[in-house]
């Protein structure tokens, strides 16, 4: 129907609606009258402002007036209203200005157009927007009200046909569904939009959505499959982009804004023009699906800032490439999921693929996972076809199922770092070599099924292979290695031909190689024991199999129906499963002797014939001679005519035969014809005897043979007697236990037994010396004394012995060779004296191998003590031939000496599970080299090691706790002992005698060594010394006395190395060989160096001084670890990391200055038999307890001003100290201070003390006077007790206001017979004094008496020089060295003050020339340059050429630098100011950077280079006929800076010190060096130290430049 019939039928309805009202008598009659004309007017029935014109000619409908219309007309009768949709056929809808709304008042939603309308007109005074065209569909143009704010929820829904609308500019809000289906409409979005609803340009025809800044909201499926859109500019006020807004669109490019933070739930999905898209920084979320079906989408970037992505996101696009940036850590599941992928980047920060994220991305072939990656998800890589190169992260561990399944492309990997594979996860491969790391330790099932791969090359770490894990590969062959496990159908149906079992490999598993049809080799070592249920089931191929005679068991369906047509059964299987062989093509089939069981239908159904031992006892349900079919677990048989049977006459295979009426045979005991006449035979107990009258062999199957029970022979002798020649007995079936009816039988020489024996009680063989072979397979105890004495016995078979009881097999000289795989107890000296022993096997049981077991075994050469638990006193004493001891790790208990005197032993290895290693364990193991530790040992006995004088290197593992006294006493050669970490306890003598070990390491977290009970030797024994007063405040304990006695007494030094575990070097414990610490590595935990310990008190942790270093004046090395936080180390000495405390110095040349720290820490440099001047300097505030106690060569110290406190016992017990001076600035003094300082003759006390503490100059017995300065107010008591030279004290005024006084016995000045107090009268000290009766001198004058203590003290100053009482040692120094012309001079100076003692001087060395030549040449002269060798004189003559010479003037240019060298042959650095002379005139000086420039003309000429102390060397130029250059000339020069190189920084400290060059005043010769305010030797002494030469007397080679 067109446009014209439409408006037809349109308009015949409203003429046939006009007529039906007139025949109902209707109120509207009078409209009906007015519709046969073309204009028809009509009112409002609410408002009659309103009027309505309506035109049948154009079907337009004029609303005019003003307010509110209503949308109703009414008729001519003024009494009914109808809708002017229903009266009327309205094509175009007028609605003129003055009209403010339409529909009736109330109404929310009001239509006012349907399929009819084509045209809407709305003025601008129209304000509700309640009106709605939903559903006209013909509608094609409308024009809204310019005010509007509000276009509601499916305005416009369902008009299809709209093309024209004009969008009012102050929209704000576009509702659900408002333009929904309108295909036809482009529209332009309003500026002032806010808010967009649900699907509200659903299906529309939208092309470009360009959404303003001011949108705040878009609903969910607001663009959903606008199949006209071309592009989509989104605002920048959103954050997120709702689900489904672009579904299905057939937009091309979006721009996303820049703060756009997640995309929502198939956002873009099935965007098929998408084409360019550009994911903004900032992103942080995409949900599922949200771009899946982006069929056109070819490359994208992924921004950094992602955080969480939804699955499939890219599933089904066509993307090609993909940048993810660096931020993103995570990838979605199914993210890129069937996604033509080529090119993947992915950034460094990516931890986690989830599953299936690359699914079925065909096209790519290669992918590269950065190291950042730790995790992935389930078939991230599946059926990727083309995918052929992978490199994994390094981080990676696990590949979970069906990673790579379906990548035929895949031919080879690379699994390092790998250590999981999962299920299917290689599946469908084109992989063809797998070799894997020891990192892989598990395989899924199906792993690397129906893959290429052809060759197994390693298994890694893999212990078990699950089902189908090579199922329909092409693997030829595989080696079982040891230990691996073998799920059923691993191999099913792959095209495996050859399988062997590696060594050690003790199981065929169940199912193994079930339905391997191409299986046609089999090759099984000889420690399989077990072949599993359907092990080989099916195995068509296979025709024949060598069993190894170590197999015992073969499981139900083991061969069902393979292709076995031969078997040999050896005689170590003891039971063959059900159906074990049935249905195989067997034809002969022979078991030897030690089968025992038959399993049911073991052989159904096999055509063959078999010969079977005695030794099968239980047959099963018809194991042989029968077909057998099963179905629902019921088996039916038939009997076969074909089968026959070959066994022993008596055995339970020819009772089967006849029982089952089968064809058989039977035989003697050795398969010989069986003949009853060779036999004796009778009946004992509840059994059988057969005696072999021809070999003596006797068999029984008695239940209990023993001395009450006795074998009756025809001729009535009685067994019991030994007169019948047995030379073999055979405990059959039956015997369970043995007495001691056969001791004593000399000829008898074998006994076997069968399962059924397990008991072989006391003295059963005892004495039976002709017995050389047991089998006692099922005995598990052995009685006292069973084989005693069996010298001859070579060979014993024991498989289930779990008890050995007391000497079982003592003195059985000739076994060498013994195996007891189930023995869990061998009593006392059970094979002690067994000299010929030479191997011993031990089982997994839980064994106890008591006191002397095996003492003496010398020839015991291998030990395999299995999971020996407990093993007792000297058990292997004197086993002088054991190679190696190994104790694994299940061992828990030794007993005392347990390995003692093994001599022979080279190595010792101790397992996990010992945590005490008793006394002597391993004593006078002299041939011991290595001893290895696992961690659990804790405690180390008394002499555990002793005497293993050949250990190199010994290390204790941080499990130890304690070493016992002389644990390791006398190991003379071992080099290196390092101590582990846990270690708190150190005995007596413990490592004693180790004289040539030079390095020792510590790395204990402890109080090292250091309780209160095992304390080293504290000061009484340092450096050897013994204590000055016994009882001093100090604390003894014998124990851990000399620990570490002797310890590098033969080395050149001994390192102290204290590991990264320690946070505290002890106190003492290397004290009786301190002195032999060089060097000193301290760990990057050590924060404490000792603590104290006083007795009867704990132990202060809180102290930290050098205690380890007392007494130690070698010290040569202390070095810290840059990374600890608490120590610092500059060579010289141990600080605290900011330097403010010293810990220990350096004191190897016997003085120490200290310019650095502020304290000198507790113990810091005691006890040192070398130190004999300390110097502390400006920066030292405090002296610390006992900081130089007992330096007995301790001379002089000097203290500067600054220091303020001195403490306890600082300097007691300095026996060389003399004299001593205080600055003022010292304030506190402790007790003890400088208590025995015996020779201490002159002390000047600081004038700011305010009191003299308790014992301060107790026992000086050289003090002769003291001044006590004003500041004094208090006397401790005793602090001058014993000072028995003490003549006179002078005490001022200001100290008389109070006077601490002490006890009768410990008063100020006790026992100090001499002494006159000198001080004011009526003071507290004339009080004093007094009552102590000592004689006192009074003043009355107090200024007098000031001045008289002035004096004093200036007399005592004049005392206080270095070398009163002779100097000290010589120290030797070069004046100037003897040189070629000159003899050289040196003098001896005091080490302390310089003076001048002794003269040398040596004579001159004479020259030593050496002659080099330039020849003479046409127009240039030659030159012959005569130099000697030693100080560099040299002289020149020139050669003169041939010709005539041009005179002409050159320039000749170079560079003079500091040599880096002795030898001045190199050097970078600029020398400045160097002068270039030629005969004793300057031509040029060097500028700032070493450069000279001069004018020569042609000739040789020797020039001199002069430079700073006077050193010049000589540099011969020949100039012919061009400028010269002469390059670097080097000249000496110093690090003066010390910081390993000569540069610029060398020069200006050189002008810093010296000031000038040569000739000046201020040149070496007059300078202080060392700025002591004299010039003397001191600064010969400080050149040579820099310089390491004089001036003047260095020699250089002269420099020659042509």
């Amino acid at each position: 129907m067109n446009a014209k019939q439409k408006m037809n039928w349109r308009r015949w309805t409203a003429l046939l609606l006009c007529l039906l009202l007139t025949l109902s008598a209707l109120p509207l009659q009078a409209l009906a009258a007015e519709a046969q004309t073309d204009v028809v007017t009509c009112t409002d029935p609410t408002n009659a402002d309103v009027a309505i014109t309506y035109d049948y000619d154009t079907r337009t409908l004029t609303v005019s007036g003003s307010g509110r219309f209503s949308g109703q007309v009414l008729g001519a009768d003024g009494s009914t209203a109808v809708n002017m949709l229903d009266a009327f056929s309205v094509s175009r809808l007028v609605v003129e200005e003055g009209i403010t709304a339409i529909g009736p008042e109330g109404a929310t939603v009001y239509s006012i157009a349907d399929s009819e309308t084509n045209t809407i007109y709305l003025p601008d005074s129209l304000t509700n927007e309640n009106f709605s065209c939903k559903g006209a569909s013909n509608l094609c143009e409308i024009r809204l009200p310019a005010g509007m704010h509000t276009l509601r929820d499916g305005m416009f829904d369902g008009c299809t046909w709209l093309e024209t609308l004009n969008m009012p500019q102050g929209v704000t809000e576009i509702g659900k569904r408002t333009f929904g289906g309108c295909k036809s409409l482009d529209v332009e979005l309003p500026p002032q939009l806010e808010r967009i609803g649900d699907k509200a340009f659903y299906r529309s025809g939208i092309k470009n959505a360009i959404l303003p800044d001011t949108v705040r909201s878009i609903g969910s499926g607001a663009f959903e499959q606008t199949r006209s859109m071309v592009s989509a500019t989104l605002p920048t006020t959103i954050t997120a982009v709702p689900e489904r807004m672009f579904y299905a669109s057939y937009v091309e490019r979006v721009s996303l804004p820049v703060g756009l933070q997640s995309i929502g739930k198939a956002a873009f999905f099935n965007c098929m023009h998408l084409t360019d898209l550009q994911l903004p920084e900032g992103l942080i979320t995409i949900e599922a699906s949200a771009f899946s079906g982006c069929t056109v989408l070819k490359e994208l970037t992924l921004p950094g800032s992602l955080k969480h992505v939804g699955e499939k996101v890219f599933g089904g696009s066509n993307i090609e490439i993909v940048h993810v940036e660096e931020g993103i850590t995570e990838l979605a599941p199914v993210m890129f999921a069937d996604c033509p992928l080529t090119q993947v980047d992915l950034p460094n920060t990516l931890i986690t693929i989830q599953d299936a994220a690359f699914y079925n991305c065909t096209k790519l072939k290669e992918i590269t996972l950065p190291n950042s990656v730790t995790q992935l998800g389930e078939g991230v890589f599946q059926d990727c076809s083309s995918l052929s190169q992978v490199r994994l992260s390094e981080n990676l561990k696990t590949l979970p199922a069906s990673t790579f399944d379906g990548c035929k492309a895949l031919t080879e990997f690379d699994f390092a770092g790998i250590t999981e594979i999962g299920s299917e996860a290689f599946q469908n491969t084109g992989i063809q070599i797998l070799d894997l790391p020891t990192t892989v330790k598990t395989l899924g099932e199906s792993a690397f099924a129906n893959s290429a791969l052809q060759e197994i090359w390693s298994l890694g770490g893999v212990e078990t292979l699950p089902t189908d894990v090579f199922a329909y590969t092409q693997i030829q062959s595989f080696d079982i290695p040891q230990g691996l496990y073998i799920a059923p159908g691993a191999f099913e149906y792959s095209a495996l031909q050859k399988v062997a079992t590696g060594i050690d490999v003790m199981e065929i598993n169940d199912g193994a190689f079930r339905n391997c049809r191409k299986l046609t080799s089999v090759e099984l070592n000889e420690d399989v024991t077990r072949i599993g249920d359907n092990a080989f089931r099916a195995c068509t191929a296979l025709t024949s199999i060598d069993f190894p005679e170590s197999l015992v068991s073969i499981g139900d369906y083991a061969f069902y129906t393979s292709g076995l047509t031969s078997l040999v059964v050896p005689n170590t299987v003891q039971q063959m499963g059900r159906m074990a062989f049935a249905g195989s093509a067997l034809t002969e089939v022979s078991v030897v002797s030690g089968v025992k069981t038959l399993g049911d239908y073991a052989f159904a159904g096999c055509h063959a014939t078999f010969r079977l031992p005695m030794s099968l006892t239980e047959m099963g349900k018809y194991p042989l001679g029968f077909t057998a079919s099963e179905s629902d677990g019921n088996v039916t048989v038939f009997k076969m005519d074909d089968v026959n049977v070959i066994a022993p006459a008596a055995s339970e295979a020819i009772r089967y035969a006849k029982e089952n009426d089968l064809q058989y045979k039977m035989i003697g005991p050795e398969d010989t014809d069986f003949n009853e006449e060779n036999y004796l035979y009778g009946t004992v107990g509840d059994g059988d005897w057969y005696f072999d009258k021809r070999t003596g062999a006797l068999s029984t199957n008695a239940t209990n043979v023993g001395t009450k029970q006795g074998f009756y022979f025809t001729n009535g002798q009685l067994w019991k007697y030994k007169q019948a020649g047995v030379r073999s007995v055979h405990l059959l079936n039956g015997v369970k236990n043995l007495g001691e009816i056969f001791a004593g039988i000399t000829t008898l020489e074998q006994v076997t037994a069968t399962d059924s024996l397990t008991n072989i009680n006391t003295d059963a063989f005892v004495g039976c010396t002709g017995l050389k072979s047991v089998s006692l397979p099922a005995v598990t105890k052995i009685g006292a004394n069973s084989f005693a004495g069996c010298t001859a016995l070579q060979t014993v078979d024991l498989p289930l012995a779990a008890t050995i009881s007391d000497h079982a097999f003592q003195n059985c000289t000739a076994l060498q060779f013994l195996e007891l795989p189930a023995v869990t107890k061998i009593t006392s000296t059970a094979f002690a004296g067994c000299t010929g022993l030479t191997d011993l096997t031990l089982g997994k049981g839980a064994a106890v191998i008591d006191d002397r077991a095996f003492t003496d075994c010398k020839a015991l050469t291998n030990l395999d003590l299995g999971s020996t638990v407990s093993i007792g006193r000297e058990a292997f004493a004197g086993c002088t031939a054991l190679a190696a001891i190994s104790l694994p790790d299940r061992v828990t208990r030794l007993g005392v000496g347990a390995f003692r005197n093994c001599t022979g032993a080279t190595g010792i290895e101790i397992g996990s599970g010992l945590t005490e290693i008793p006394a002597f364990a391993f004593a006078d193991c002299t041939g011991v080299k290595d001893i290895a530790f696992d961690e659990g040992v804790v405690t180390i006995g008394p002499n555990a090691f002793q005497n293993a004088v050949s250990v190199v290197f010994l290390t204790l593992p941080n499990s130890v706790t304690t070493v016992g006294s002389r644990a390791f006493a006398g190991l003379l050669n071992v080099e290196k002992i390092t101590l582990g970490s846990g270690l708190t306890k150190v005995e007596s003598y413990a490592f004693d005698n180790a004289v040539n070990c030079y390095q020792l390491t510590l790395d204990s977290a402890v109080n090292a060594l250091t309780n209160a009970d095992m304390v080293a030797c504290h000061l009484a024994y340092y450096g050897g010394q013994k204590p000055m007063i016994p009882g001093a405040g100090m604390a003894y304990s014998v124990e851990g006395y000399n620990s570490f006695r002797r310890i590098g007494e033969n080395t050149a030094g001994l390192a102290v190395v204290v590991g990264d575990h320690a946070t505290a070097l002890s106190m003492h414990f290397l004290a009786a060989q301190t002195d032999k610490v060089k060097r000193v590595t301290l760990g990057k935990q050590v924060q404490r160096i000792g603590y104290e310990i006083k007795k009867g008190y704990p132990a202060d942790y809180t102290k930290a001084f050098a205690a380890e270093f007392i007494g130690n004046g070698n010290l040569e090395q202390v070095t810290v670890s840059s990374e600890n936080p608490y120590l610092y180390t500059d060579g010289s000495g141990l600080y605290s990391k900011d330097k403010s405390t010293l810990y220990a110095a350096v004191t190897g040349k016997g003085d120490y200055t200290e310019n650095t720290a502020s304290a000198i820490g507790d113990w810091a440099l005691s006890c040192n038999g070398k130190l004999k001047k300390v110097t502390l300097g400006k920066s030292v505030r405090t002296v610390g307890t006992k900081a130089f106690a007992y330096d007995q060569k301790l001379k002089y110290v000097q203290l500067t001003d600054g220091l303020q406190q001195i403490g306890a016992s600082a300097f007691t017990g300095c026996t060389a100290l003399k004299v001593l001076e205080l600055p003022d600035t010292v304030t506190t003094l402790g007790d003890h201070v400088f208590e025995n300082c015996t020779a201490l003759a002159s002390v000047l006390l600081s004038g700011g003390l305010t009191a003299l503490p308790t014992y301060a100059f107790r026992n000086c017995t050289a003090l002769t006077g003291v001044v006590v300065p004003n500041s004094v107010a208090a006397f401790n008591p005793g602090a001058f007790a014993d000072c028995k030279a003490l003549k006179e004290v002078y005490i001022g005024s200001q100290s008389t206001r109070y006077v601490q006084l002490g006890t009768n016995r410990t008063h100020v000045f006790a026992r100090c017979p001499a002494l006159t107090v000198y001080t004011m009268a009526g003071s507290d000290a004339a009080v004093y004094a007094k009552t102590r009766n000592i004689p006192t001198k009074l003043y009355t004058d107090a200024d007098a008496f000031a001045d008289l203590c002035a004096m004093k003290r200036d007399i005592y100053a004049g005392y206080l020089g270095f070398c009163t009482d002779g100097h000290g040692d010589i120290q030797w120094l070069t004046v100037y060295a003897a040189d070629c012309t000159h003899d050289g001079y040196a003098i001896g100076v005091c080490e302390y003050c310089s003076a001048i003692l002794e003269e040398r001087h040596t004579t001159a060395t004479g020259h030593n020339y050496v002659v080099s030549e330039t020849p003479a040449a046409d127009g240039r002269d030659g030159v012959r340059i005569t130099t000697c060798q030693n100080c560099g004189d040299s002289s020149y003559t020139v050669l003169p050429g041939s010709g005539t010479a041009v005179e002409e003037t050159h320039t000749v240019t170079g560079t003079v630098v500091l040599a880096a060298d002795r030898a001045a042959t190199k050097g970078t650095h600029a020398a400045i100011g160097a002068d270039i002379l030629l005969n004793g005139y300057t031509l040029a000086t060097t500028d700032e950077k070493g450069n000279f420039s001069l004018q020569l003309k042609s000739g040789t000429y020797a020039l001199t280079v002069r430079y700073a102390y006077g050193f010049s060397r000589t540099l011969y130029v020949v100039v012919s006929d061009r400028d010269l250059q002469c390059g670097s000339v080097p000249v000496i020069g110093c690090d003066w800076n010390k910081d390993g190189k000569i540069d610029d920084q060398d020069y200006y400290m050189f002008k810093l010190i010296f000031g000038t060059h040569q000739g000046q005043a201020g040149y070496l010769s007059y300078v202080d060096m060392n700025h002591d305010g004299m010039i003397n030797t001191r600064d010969m002494i400080f050149v040579e130290r820099c310089m390491g030469l004089q001036a003047g007397s260095f020699a250089y080679t002269p420099l020659v430049i042509r």
